[in-house]
């Protein structure tokens, strides 16, 4: 029987206490873009990878959104939905705000060419020849992208080629990248506040677990070792203390690694024993599996949740799976 630690549903308002570190974050990758494009004409928001990997927008959006995941630690509170459509909107807001900073800063020289230097007048000023309006933040966005060129860079990040998008085809390609782009930071804002989630936590007392301890053994010796570690305390001397006659490994062979983990407010803590037994062709191993074990919890039996990778053949190592580890 598969026993987990009991987590605590009640709302947590100091996750609101992120927001601010998320603002912060949000504005500085503004500010980035912004300087980048009016230093070095270079947009890193818009930049891809194979034409519709937004990388350079998932980056961006990890940074944005790591002011806020940080700020979801150190108030020791957990991600819930609401974090994760705040997440969002920091996202959106690190987007568009991006653009307007952009806006902000186009210009028209003298010789009717854009620039981003404060050179000639504010594009503001004029009006788009198609309807006789003057540029708005959004109608200049949308004049921008019907507009844009796609720059090709070679393998040293030089502009290799540039080949011209204002076909109606092309319009449309443009909206789909800037589509991708705005995909992008969101996921990278998500992404980010997910990690934050994946961390073991103490529902009990509201706080994460710190690590205190990890120890990499030959995935022959698991048996002996997780036995031992059932009613251990989740530190490193327990770690010691089960792998002292068994064979320690590294990362130039296939081995498993144990990472203890412990709330500083109880006790109760994790043990996480991750199997890395594919080898890649660097010569290092990957991991495949990950196992936990519940410790220091007296109300609670021990026991593992096994997590396979997906798409990996576990076959070759039925030990992780064997259900004489598993906590009765």
């Amino acid at each position: 029987m598969t026993i987990a630690v009991p987590r605590d549903e009640g709302i947590d308002l100091r996750g609101l206490g992120a927001i601010p570190f998320g603002i912060v974050t949000v504005a500085i990758s503004i500010a980035i873009a912004v300087f980048s494009i009016a230093t070095f004409d270079f947009n890193p928001v818009g930049f891809s990878i194979f034409l519709i990997v937004p990388i350079g927008a998932f980056l961006a959006g990890c940074f944005a959104g790591g002011g806020f995941a940080g700020g979801l630690w150190l108030m020791q509170s957990r991600p819930t939905v609401a974090s994760y459509g705040i997440a969002v909107v920091l996202g959106l807001t690190c987007f568009f705000g991006t653009y307007y900073g952009i806006y902000d800063r186009t210009y028209v020289d003298d010789d009717d060419e854009i620039n981003y230097a404060g050179d000639g007048d504010h594009i503001s000023t004029f009006v788009d020849l198609d309807t006789g309006e003057p540029f708005t933040f959004w109608r200049y966005l949308k004049w921008d992208i019907r507009s844009r060129d796609l720059t090709i860079y070679d393998n040293g990040g030089h502009q290799s080629q540039s080949i011209d998008m204002s076909s109606s085809v092309g319009g449309w390609i443009n909206w789909g990248l800037f589509v991708l782009e705005g995909l992008g930071i969101l996921a990278g804002c998500v992404t980010v506040v997910e990690l934050v989630g994946k961390l073991d936590y103490c529902g009990s007392c509201r706080r994460y677990m710190r690590s205190s301890g990890s120890v990499s053994i030959a995935p022959e010796a698991l048996a002996t070792v997780w036995a031992c570690l059932r009613s251990a305390s989740p530190d490193q001397e327990s770690l010691n203390a089960a792998t002292i006659d068994v064979e320690r490994a590294n990362d130039s062979r296939p081995h498993v690694r144990i990472n203890a983990a412990r709330c500083e407010g109880c006790g109760a803590g994790t043990f996480m024993a991750r199997s890395f037994t594919k080898e890649s062709d660097k010569g290092h191993y990957g991991e495949v599996t990950s196992a936990r074990l519940t410790a220091g919890v007296a109300s609670l039996t021990s026991g593992f949740v096994p997590t396979p990778a997906t798409g990996v053949d576990t076959s070759h190592q039925p030990s992780i799976y064997d259900r004489d580890y598993a906590a009765r």
